[in-house]
């Protein structure tokens, strides 16, 4: 689903579905929250921070 969040580790269930706009942790995952408008951003620019810095060591270490 679109802005639905499963936490590192979390082990979905076979046949379940993380709603838009929720949380999962666990093992087997649950719902842990809705999430807010700012969370979502707050993910997003994260996300993006790490795949810009991904790309910078990347082309260091092509460039040596």
């Amino acid at each position: 689903a679109s802005d639905a969040m499963l936490g590192a580790g979390a082990l979905l269930t076979p046949r379940k579905a993380v709603p838009a706009g929720e949380l999962w942790l666990g093992s087997p995952a649950r719902r842990v929250r809705a999430l807010t408008p700012e969370a979502l951003d707050g993910f997003r620019l994260s996300a993006a921070h790490y795949v810009e810095l991904a790309q910078k060591h990347k082309a260091e270490l092509e460039t040596g």
